[in-house]
């Protein structure tokens, strides 16, 4: 039970994740309603979620470069997976594929 208290926002959006699997199951709910469901999870629940944990984060002016250096990292994974794509000749598909999976496998 210390678990749960410990974690009860990230409970709180498995749930809803665990009641729109069941209810489409069970045909309680159709596709529209999902929809709805994973919007209101995504829109509403997530931010919830992040800015909770957020919140006992102490801010400090080292933590600012944490963003510009993951932008650097994403340009420069990406410069090089375009770079490679173009040197194989792969189609345009598997070149934004290269550049997608590089850029967010490194952050």
């Amino acid at each position: 039970m210390e678990i749960f208290a410990a974690n009860w926002r990230l409970a709180a959006v498995a749930a809803l994740f665990f009641v729109g699997i069941v209810s489409r199951r069970t045909g309680v709910a159709g596709e529209k309603q999902g929809r709805a469901l994973l919007a209101f999870v995504f829109n509403v629940g997530l931010p919830i979620l992040i800015f909770g944990a957020l919140t006992g984060v102490p801010l400090a002016r080292e933590h600012a470069l944490l963003p510009v250096a993951a932008i650097c990292i994403s340009l420069a994974g990406w410069a090089a997976a375009v770079f490679v794509a173009r040197r194989f000749g792969l189609p345009k598909t598997g070149e934004g594929a290269m550049a997608l999976c590089s850029m967010s496998l490194n952050n």
